[in-house]
């Protein structure tokens, strides 16, 4: 009878262990079967360009394609983790990159030959959109994905979240990256209904730096002229606005007047209305190709530090909204600039109101050279 019972324990030991080993491997079949099925063309070039990411389009996929594990806010967080690391494994590999560019640029500027319209809905079922610039694929960014599950399971101030990514996102990609606003004023507003509503959620530091980069082409922009304003027409004033640091070059850095006032009128009580109205109002000056002084607030060795300086100026209702980079250590956080000295100091009189440390420097912009 011993020895029948360590025969019947030893076969009880194997089957576990076949049972943990092998009996995995049906259902992991299952799992690829139910991938390639429902992705046929984007698993199969996956697996047959980059198998270094295979494994992990496949389990970010099976738990798209089968989301009943989903229960909690953290479940999500953790596909949307999954979902981030993708894209950046898709964005990373040069023969998979390479091929989707190739079969986009086919499909725009051949006839649509090719096969990329079945690439771009196997992408937009597992949330992954495509962006596009001048008519070609630039990139990838979060997109729409089990958007009923979210509203059941999310809780409300990550479901807003999720959705100020997902908005934000659509931001992506343009023939000119600061023209057509709408979804940095969307996510704008988005942001403001979660840092007001849940100032406490976990959720509210990663919404403050997607609202940084929404507001930053609606405050950090300035007028490119080439020639005294005294002189220049009212009506052509605003004919070159250009985003960020002292750009005068028209690409990528091209905005238009109309986005900040587009603005104004869509978003008369956004808690940013009156700060746009004061940089619409006034706004900093490049005269090519004269030097420009700097009324500067604060400057710091770190940029994002400085970045997190202009947001919170913003916050508190001050225009006070550009960052200018002179060194891998030096970023100023600047109030105004004008190529007039008359008119830099007179804004420092304003500022220094409220800033009483704030000083004027004079620099050459570096696109003049």
């Amino acid at each position: 009878m011993r020895g029948s019972f360590r025969g019947i324990k030893w076969i009880g030991s194997l089957l576990l262990v076949v049972a943990f080993f092998g009996g995995g491997l049906p259902f992991a079949q299952d799992k690829e079967e139910l991938v390639r099925k429902s992705l046929p063309y984007l698993s199969d070039k996956i697996r047959s360009l980059d198998q270094g990411i295979y494994s992990d389009f496949l389990r970010y996929a099976t738990n798209i394609l089968s989301p009943d594990w989903i229960k909690t806010d953290d479940d999500l967080s953790l596909l949307f983790k999954e979902r981030e690391s993708l894209i950046e494994m898709i964005s990373g590999s040069k023969p998979l990159d390479e091929f989707l560019y190739e079969e986009a640029y086919r499909w725009q500027f051949e006839n649509r030959s090719g096969n990329w319209e079945k690439y771009d809905h196997e992408l937009e079922l597992i949330g992954i959109s495509t962006i596009f610039a001048e008519g070609m694929l630039v990139g990838f960014a979060e997109g729409p994905v089990l958007e009923e599950i979210v509203s059941q399971v999310a809780s409300e101030p990550y479901r807003l979240y999720v959705e100020l990514i997902e908005t934000y996102a659509r931001s992506y990609g343009s023939e000119y990256t600061y023209m057509n606003l709408k979804p940095e004023m969307e996510a704008i507003e988005l942001a403001e209904k979660l840092i007001a509503k849940y100032p406490e959620s976990k959720y509210s530091d990663s919404a403050k730096q997607i609202l940084s980069k929404a507001l930053f082409p609606l405050t950090d922009w300035h007028v490119v002229l080439s020639k005294d304003p005294a002189l220049v027409d009212e009506g052509d004033y605003y004919s070159h606005c250009s985003v960020a640091a002292l750009s005068t070059a028209t690409y990528p850095y091209w905005t238009d007047i109309g986005e900040p006032r587009e603005f104004l009128e869509s978003y008369p009580s956004s808690i940013f209305h009156d700060v746009v109205a004061k940089i619409v109002e006034e706004p900093s000056e490049i005269v090519f190709p004269k030097s420009v002084y700097l009324v500067v607030v604060d400057e710091f060795a770190d940029e994002e530090a400085a970045r997190k300086s202009i947001l919170n100026y913003l916050l508190s209702d001050m225009d006070i909204p550009h960052l200018i980079t002179l060194s891998e250590t030096s970023h100023l956080v600047v109030y105004r600039f004008f190529a007039d000295p008359g008119k830099a100091k007179r804004a420092l009189e304003r500022i220094r109101k409220i800033k009483p440390d704030a000083t004027i420097r004079e620099v050459y912009p570096r696109d003049y050279r």
